[in-house]
């Protein structure tokens, strides 16, 4: 939560685990579709330190505030969407 990370995303479940994480903290950005991508994030972050410290020093807050760790809401959402699939099943049985 202080480190940025860039990810190549791929067809095993860790690289897209990784870019959910990026996408719902609002850090996308940091995603590559492909290898070429990929490097020129990484080069890019590399050689623009001070906008490295800066994404470096909002890192935190980004992950805090997003999505992924608003439990409560995400709940909320899938609590949701398992009633509306037993209300369909229900639905077509009558």
């Amino acid at each position: 939560m202080g480190v940025p990370v860039v990810a190549l995303i791929g067809e095993n479940r860790l690289s897209r685990v990784t870019y959910s994480i990026l996408k719902n903290a609002g850090l996308g950005i940091l995603a590559a579709s492909d290898k070429d991508k990929y490097t020129g994030v990484a080069g890019f972050l590399a050689s623009n330190t001070d906008q490295l410290q800066s994404l470096r020093e909002k890192l935190r807050m980004a992950l805090i505030n997003s999505p992924v760790c608003k439990y409560d809401e995400f709940v909320r959402k899938i609590e949701s969407a398992y009633l509306f699939v037993w209300q369909s099943l229900i639905d077509d049985e009558l």
